[in-house]
């Protein structure tokens, strides 16, 4: 992907209220090796973290560099686990490209204002990685919106979800065999006479005791009643060890948004994240896979952003700007920025760079 020209990243903040013994040893000290995680100054805003890949891509490929400002308005709230996401990427040598676009999730932010719409967005370089958190948020909403727009239309629909019992092996494994079952299930007479269609989200869970992987399947399902006997005893036919499921109706519209948004959202559960080696066997288990999954009537539904679309927006500012004049106090600044930070859809998934 072409980037915008290339500078150097600031790897620390501001220096005041440093001692000048201190500088002086941090400026006799050697640079650190260009794997670091270099963490910023501490300021009013909780900061985020600028990486440094071992081996920065082609230029032409290249992202902008992640300025301290918006690595701190886009990852703060992350900033721990995606420390160990990139520790994770870095022991599984992911590819080159992928390490900057991650490490620069960010860049190059625009704040723009549609005046037939009247709100605000933002506009950068996203990396859309599934173990990116605000990438996939914004993923998330996207699908279930598109997902709700089915359901609306949908006589009646159900949550299902369908587990395979605890066992050692590995994930990848785990993971083809419930897909496997899974296409099994949807050719079953039994699942065709009740299940017309639906969308099905692939959840990454231990056991208890951490001593294994346990996945599930959670299914927005549209058909008519399901028995849930019949449900367990087929499951169990296919899989030959596993008979819990569970099926239920959803109350209203927003108890299914809630639940799509939920399982969409997350690649694997949070507490995986302080487990170096379970998150790089989750991260390497779920390389090139499709975590969600249209089926049956609702194939035809998009689960991946469209292409993106520029018309009507106008540039007001770069958002280190906007957050530069909140700092100083510009009141109008300090409105726009908390609509953006408020505005759902403000982090818009764009593969071009401002201009």
């Amino acid at each position: 992907m072409p980037g915008l020209p290339t500078t150097t990243a600031c790897a620390l903040g501001s220096e005041g209220g440093v001692s000048p013994a201190e500088l002086f040893r941090r400026r006799c000290e050697p640079p650190p090796p260009p794997s670091s995680v270099l963490p910023q100054e501490r300021s009013g805003i909780e900061p985020g973290l600028i990486f440094h890949e071992p081996d920065a891509p082609r230029e032409d490929f290249a992202v902008q560099p992640i300025s301290p400002m918006e690595a701190t308005f886009r990852h703060s709230g992350w900033r721990h686990d995606r420390e160990r996401v990139w520790s994770a990427m870095l022991a599984l040598h992911v590819s080159r490209n992928r390490l900057n676009r991650f490490a620069n999730c960010g860049s190059g932010c625009v704040v723009e204002f549609n005046h037939d719409q009247n709100r605000l967005r933002l506009r950068g370089n996203y990396c859309h990685d599934r173990w990116c958190l605000p990438c996939s948020r914004a993923r998330a909403r996207f699908i279930a919106s598109n997902l709700l727009a089915a359901v609306r239309t949908a006589e009646s629909v159900r949550a299902i979800t369908l587990t395979l019992r605890h066992t050692q092996t590995p994930l990848a494994a785990q993971i083809d065999r419930i897909y496997a079952c899974f296409k099994q299930l949807k050719a079953h007479p039994i699942w065709k006479s009740h299940v017309g269609g639906g969308a099905a989200f692939l959840e990454i869970v231990q056991s208890q005791d951490r001593s294994g992987w346990h996945p599930h399947l959670h299914v927005i399902a549209e058909g008519t009643f399901f028995p849930h006997e019949q449900l367990s005893r087929t499951w169990y036919e296919i899989t030959g060890d596993s008979s819990i499921t569970f099926i239920q109706a959803p109350r209203d519209f927003n108890t299914i948004g809630h639940y799509v948004c939920k399982y969409a959202t997350k690649a694997a559960e949070h507490t995986i994240y302080d487990q170096p080696e379970a998150l790089a066997e989750a991260m390497s288990a779920t390389r090139g896979r499709h975590l969600c999954q249209c089926f049956g009537t609702w194939r035809g539904v998009e689960l991946t952003p469209k292409a993106f679309d520029g018309v009507g927006w106008v540039r007001i500012s770069s958002l280190n700007k906007l957050l530069a004049e909140a700092q100083d106090g510009n009141a109008q600044a300090q409105r726009f920025l908390s609509l953006l930070r408020r505005d759902s859809d403000s982090g818009v998934l764009s593969d071009t760079p401002p201009p």
